[in-house]
């Protein structure tokens, strides 16, 4: 118990025991409305779907003014969002047997044969490929058309890849004529199973 002589000179008794018990009278009510509220908060507010995962990967195909534009590939292709990216081993024009033909032609056809079974195997198709690299046996002196032509072939019109064309004078085994390196931008998962359904509607 204290005292104190206010403005108006009176003797006041004050406890500082009353008064605390006073202020915790006070705070009490409102510290409870407010965790109420916040208990409401929390219970209304939807969980988080750990499924979800960001949009598409979406890949823009480019010519720009001032470079020529190709039938088979694109000069710049830009990825924006999530997915898998893939990386594709070399494929060459090897027969499931190893043997591997003569023919540039036939050898070309095998080859991308075996891009698209790796394609499918990671979940991915030819329009999510984003850049190719050719490498062509003895370039100086093989005409290349059936390579190109089957570039042509196997992307679809509106996904065409980066694309280089490298001459080499050896492959990975005798007897080769051509190979590709693939490398992909493919949808996620949950991503690619709500493209399918898309597709079905």
């Amino acid at each position: 118990m204290i005292h104190d002589i206010g403005r108006n000179g009176c003797l006041y008794r004050f406890d500082r025991r009353q008064a605390h018990r006073g202020t915790q009278r006070r705070w009490m009510p409102m510290l409870a409305l407010t965790l109420l509220a916040g208990f409401a908060t929390l219970a209304s507010t939807p969980a988080a779907d750990e499924s979800s995962e960001p949009p598409f990967p979406r890949l823009e195909r480019l010519n720009p003014l001032g470079l020529n534009v190709p039938q088979g590939y694109a000069q710049v292709v830009t990825a924006e969002g999530a997915g898998r990216w893939v990386f594709l081993a070399g494929q060459g024009g090897i027969a499931s047997d190893g043997t591997i033909p003569d023919d540039l032609a036939e050898q070309t056809r095998l080859m991308f044969d075996k891009v698209a079974l790796a394609l499918a195997a990671a979940d991915a198709s030819p329009a999510d490929v984003v850049r190719i690299v050719l490498y062509i046996l003895d370039l100086d002196v093989t005409d290349p058309s059936p390579v190109y032509a089957a570039v042509r072939a196997f992307f679809p019109a509106d996904a065409k890849p980066a694309s280089t064309v490298v001459g080499v004078s050896a492959l990975a085994r005798p007897g080769m004529l051509v190979e590709i390196d693939v490398t992909a931008l493919a949808p996620a998962a949950a991503q690619r199973r709500a493209r399918q359904v898309g597709d079905r509607q």
